[in-house]
């Protein structure tokens, strides 16, 4: 079965990282180095689908930074028994220079969310409410912000690099770090400890501007690459933009993105001689078939550079030299 995915970045990171398999996996390897078990369960009073919790005089701010559509209650399993923490995704496919910010704000604005659902439970005896809040801990929240580009993070990481401190200034400072993701400062194994859904789309993305580097991952996590999920592929797909759907299918359930790279390299080849050897009927068989190329190569090329790609790595992707490309680029279509 052919596949085609026409889905946004943003709806497509959503519809992937809902998946608590997916969720669990990258909250285990970035918070815990892999090395616990959790779970993951919903976080109702704070999920945007589902019925809420009635306040009086609530802020409508809190209420909107709390409603998220990737924000999840983890469950961790100790050796005496269980805790928990709330966690939240924020996918990133452009800068964000207030990200430290936009996370402080949505973190805290739940710990808020939560104290507001302590008094409303506790509304016939708001006593009972201050000494629950003097001897209670609340849930840690945090929120991992995974950057989905193969360029460094451009943004501050934490709030001291954001803020302006006075000389002589002797109290300690809020640093505020972001719980970042960022393929680019992370080597190939470091993003497939993230599990093979996960970590094939990160080493993709980090991949995905060089054609000699993705064809090396693809070679390596073959296995991997060979049986990705339809959900995986639209998220590749809507960062990446890489123009290869019309060649993918859909084989008991998963795709085959080796296959359908290398059909897609092999096909934008062929078309190119195809094209010559139509026009070479009129004009000779060799000079044609340099015409027909060139012109496939000038449409690949407009279609790769109005994507982002910078002209070498776009020359590099078509197996031609620089001085090729300005060639074929300084030609109008015949």
């Amino acid at each position: 079965m052919k596949y085609s995915s026409k889905v946004s970045p943003d709806q497509a990171a959503k519809n992937f990282l809902l998946q608590d398999s997916v969720y669990a996996k990258i909250v285990r390897v970035k918070c815990f180095n892999d090395k616990k078990d959790v779970m993951i369960e919903r976080v109702t009073e704070m999920d945007p689908n589902a019925p809420q919790l009635r306040i009086d005089k609530e802020d409508e701010l809190v209420l909107r930074e709390t409603r998220r559509d990737l924000i999840k209650k983890v469950v961790i399993n100790e050796k005496d028994g269980c805790s928990s923490m709330i966690v939240g995704l924020e996918p990133q496919t452009y800068n964000s220079p207030d990200m430290v910010f936009r996370v402080a704000g949505y973190d805290f604005a739940i710990y808020q969310r939560l104290v507001r659902n302590l008094e409303y439970k506790n509304r016939d005896q708001p006593e009972q409410t201050r000494i629950v809040l003097n001897g209670k801990k609340f849930p840690l929240v945090t929120t991992i912000v995974i950057w989905l580009s193969a360029e460094p993070w451009p943004g501050a990481k934490n709030l001291i690099e954001m803020l302006e401190v006075p000389e002589e200034y002797v109290m300690k400072l809020p640093y505020y770090p972001l719980h970042l993701i960022e393929p680019f400062a992370l080597t190939n194994e470091e993003l497939m400890k993230y599990g093979p859904e996960v970590g094939t789309v990160l080493v993709f993305i980090k991949n995905s501007k060089n054609q000699y580097q993705l064809n090396d991952v693809l070679k390596k996590y073959e296995a991997e690459f060979s049986n990705v999920s339809p959900l995986a592929y639209d998220w590749i797909y809507a960062v990446t933009k890489i123009e290869f759907d019309r060649k993918i299918k859909i084989r008991n359930g998963v795709i085959n993105m080796c296959e359908a790279i290398i059909q897609m390299q092999n096909s934008s080849r062929n078309e190119g001689f195809k094209i010559g050897k139509d026009e070479g009927i009129r004009i000779g068989k060799h000079e044609g078939i340099e015409i027909g190329r060139n012109q496939q190569l000038r449409k690949m090329a407009v279609k790769l550079l109005a994507s982002g790609f910078s002209r070498e790595t776009v020359a590099n992707f078509l197996e031609i030299s620089n001085a090729h490309l300005e060639l074929v680029l300084s030609e109008e279509d015949k």
